[in-house]
């Protein structure tokens, strides 16, 4: 790739959408010494509309347009996305990307001082905090008597609302907890979340690496990075979507 010294990562502001698209980039430059990486950080939809649910959005793509509007507009070489935010449709000109070996796809349950280490020992009326339905659908399958209280913000903005006592216990992804490295020591590591009590999202735990259909360069350069096994897996759960 003669042309290529510098590949320009789109990629969303907060600090786990930083870390995840770092991942990608350390990806790259151990196989490619040559090429360095640099990051374009955006502002989705989704990130400004904090005050709104998430369920109340009537369009999908709300983390994702923008990143491929830069791919699109040639402000980025790639986007990296959270596999569980893509849509089922791509826009004309984007490839379907790569997807690199996946983090462990379970929820965690945060309680303060790790309190709360299952749902089924939530107290009645404890407050848990998440903004998926999905979770929230769970939840209440197992606890019917717990209130759900919506969650929004990124990470560590959810965090600090638990430990500010807003709410009795939070559901994450396991994969970005892990990611991020950062889990304060009040939370004792938090709970894993058995798939047999809740079912995560189609694609949780692992990224999706963009590039445009034009840039044949950049393709091969993503190539190596895709998981088969990870890949395999994320075709057959969005097969359940269609």
């Amino acid at each position: 790739m003669p042309t290529l010294t510098t590949v320009r990562i789109a990629t969303r502001r907060s600090a786990l959408a930083l870390a995840q698209a770092q991942t990608v980039a350390n990806l790259i430059t151990s196989l490619n010494p040559d090429l360095t990486c640099s990051m374009v950080e955006l502002t989705t939809r989704g990130d400004e509309l904090q005050d709104r649910p998430l369920a109340s959005f009537n369009s999908e793509g709300v983390f994702v347009k923008e990143l491929e509007s830069a791919l699109l507009g040639s402000r980025a070489d790639i986007a990296v996305h959270s596999m569980k935010d893509m849509p089922l449709e791509l826009p004309a000109g984007v490839r379907a990307g790569v997807v690199p070996v996946r983090e462990d796809a379970r929820d965690v349950l945060l309680s303060r001082d790790n309190k709360h280490k299952t749902i089924f020992s939530l107290p009645n009326k404890a407050v848990v905090g998440t903004s998926s339905l999905r979770r929230a659908a769970q939840v209440h399958s197992i606890k019917p008597a717990v209130e759900i209280k919506e969650l929004r913000g990124n990470v560590d903005t959810r965090i600090a609302k638990l430990l500010d006592g807003q709410y009795d216990a939070i559901i994450l992804a396991l994969a970005g907890v892990k990611r991020l490295g950062n889990l304060p020591a009040e939370l004792g590591g938090g709970s894993p979340i058995p798939m047999e009590e809740m079912v995560p999202a189609v694609g949780q735990g692992a990224l999706f690496v963009q590039c445009r259909e034009s840039d044949k360069d950049v393709q091969e350069l993503l190539a190596p990075l895709n998981d088969p096994q990870a890949s395999l897996g994320i075709a057959i759960e969005r097969a359940f979507l269609e």
